[in-house]
């Protein structure tokens, strides 16, 4: 019986033997490699930035993207820049060489609201996944008018109220 015992011993343990190795193999075949779809570049969108912090509608802002190649070159990467979920732009045909950052610029008519600015990249038609910077934007309604502008509206109010009040008192004179 203590042969059968020391066989199975050597057999559990050959086992767990096994099993480690596998363990050891399968984690050294799969180290190094990239997380997301075969095929996929390591680029990211690193930063945003705004032309204009407090931007008033109607105002041109330069919206900035910073993009980073962790990888090997990669060629036609689409950049499309949203605000909250519509599109307002892209930039096609963007090459970068390994450990290369470039900014990359477009404008938007800022319009009056709250907006979330993103960027997503696009490569072969698929996006790329990664973590997605986002800037907010408050946009400021058109004021109504300048100074000048009220100050004139005043004096033409002010003077149709005096005229009228003038009139009236000449109206009321004559009849008596």
């Amino acid at each position: 019986m203590s042969t059968e015992k020391s066989r199975f011993c050597r057999g559990f343990v050959f086992l767990i033997f096994i099993l480690m190795m596998g363990n050891i193999l399968f984690s050294s075949s799969t180290r190094g490699q990239e997380q997301g779809a075969p095929g996929q570049p390591d680029i990211i969108v690193e930063d945003i930035q705004l032309s204009d912090e407090e931007p008033m509608e109607g105002d041109n802002i330069t919206i900035s993207a910073l993009i980073r190649n962790n990888k090997s070159e990669v060629n036609n990467v689409t950049m499309i820049y949203y605000i909250d979920s519509f599109e307002i732009g892209n930039i096609t045909g963007i090459q970068l060489n390994a450990g290369e950052s470039q900014w990359y610029n477009i404008s938007w008519e800022a319009q009056a609201g709250d907006y979330d600015v993103s960027v997503v990249l696009k490569y072969r038609g698929v996006n790329i996944q990664g973590d997605k910077p986002s800037e907010e934007i408050s946009v400021e309604p058109e004021p109504i008018g300048d100074v000048y502008t009220l100050l004139l509206s005043f004096v033409v109010i002010s003077s149709t109220i005096f005229t009228t009040m003038i009139i009236h008192s000449v109206r009321k004179s004559l009849r008596t």
